[in-house]
C-alpha cells in the first residue's frame, strides 16, 4: 500500500478487493480509505472472482493487478508509463521475487524482443508487471472463474492468437512480488488447468502442442524470413477457417 501511495504521479485509480479477511486487513484498508477509489471486504469465490470484481469497478484505460504480498518496484512507475504514451493491448514489464535481486535485474533487458507463442507455451506474462488495456476484457470477457490458477494465462493466449492483440515490452521492473506464490506452490495444478483450457479449443491446443514439441523447427522457421512469411499465410487461413 505504501508503494502505491508513494507514486509521483497520481493519475491512477486504487481499487482494493479483499476476500473478507479476518486477519486485520479490513482495518488496515480503512486507515488508507481517503486514498482509495473503491474497496470492499467480503467473501469471494477465489482469485479470479476477486480480480473480476476489480475490473468491473475500474474505469481507467489500463489495469494492473497487485497481490497483497506484492509492491511496485519504484515510486515513478505510473509516471514512467504516462511518459511512454503506449496504446498496446498488453504492456509487459519485469517482476522480481525479492528486493535483493532488484539491482541485478535492473542491469538486464529481457523484454526487448517480441514475445512469442513459444514462450507462452511454458510461461506467462507476470500479471503484477503487465498493464492490460480494458479493451481486452471488453472483447474477450472477464477471467474464467471455474479455474483457480490458469485463467489469466488463457485470456492472454486467446487475445494474442485469436484476436491478434498487440504487445509492447518495456525494459523496466514494475513489481517486486512475494516469493513462493500460489502458482509456484501448485505448479502441477497450473499446467493441468492450462491443458484443460486448451483442449476446449482444438485449434489452440494443436498450435501450442506443435510449439512445445517442435521448438527447434519453430526457431528455424522464425529465423528464415521466407519460411516465416509462408507460415504466417498458412496460419492466417488455418485460423480463419478453423475457429
Amino acid at each position: 500500500m505504501e508503494s502505491v501511495l508513494s507514486q509521483t504521479s497520481k493519475g491512477y485509480e486504487w481499487i482494493v478487493i479483499d476476500g473478507g479477511s479476518i486477519d486485520g486487513s479490513a482495518e488496515l484498508i480503512k486507515k488508507y480509505v481517503e486514498h482509495i477509489t473503491y474497496w470492499v471486504s467480503e467473501p469471494d469465490d477465489g482469485i479470479f472472482n476477486a480480480m473480476n470484481k476489480g475490473i468491473k469497478k475500474a474505469s481507467g484505460d489500463y489495469l494492473l493487478f497487485l497481490n497483497s504480498g506484492d509492491c511496485l518496484a519504484d515510486s515513478d512507475i505510473i509516471e514512467y508509463l504516462d511518459n511512454c504514451t503506449l496504446n498496446d493491448d498488453f504492456i509487459v514489464g519485469k517482476a522480481c521475487s525479492t528486493k535483493d535481486t532488484l539491482a541485478l535485474l535492473k542491469q538486464k533487458d529481457n523484454y526487448t524482443t517480441e514475445e512469442t507463442i513459444e514462450r507462452l507455451s511454458v510461461s506467462a506474462f507476470p500479471h503484477q508487471a503487465t498493464f492490460i488495456h480494458r479493451n481486452v476484457f471488453q472483447k474477450y470477457g472477464l477471467y474464467r472463474e471455474d479455474k483457480q490458477l490458469a485463467s489469466d494465462w488463457y485470456l492472454t493466449i486467446c487475445a494474442l492468437i485469436k484476436g491478434n492483440a498487440t504487445v509492447c515490452f518495456i525494459p523496466r521492473i514494475i513489481a517486486v512480488v512475494e516469493p513462493n506464490g500460489i502458482s509456484q506452490r501448485y505448479h502441477s495444478q497450473l499446467y493441468q488447468e492450462r491443458e484443460q483450457l486448451l483442449k476446449e479449443t482444438p485449434f489452440l491446443y494443436s498450435l501450442m502442442s506443435f510449439y512445445i514439441s517442435n521448438k527447434e523447427i519453430v526457431k528455424a522457421i522464425r529465423n528464415n524470413h521466407l519460411f516465416f512469411y509462408l507460415f504466417r499465410i498458412y496460419y492466417y487461413f488455418y485460423r480463419k477457417f478453423s475457429l
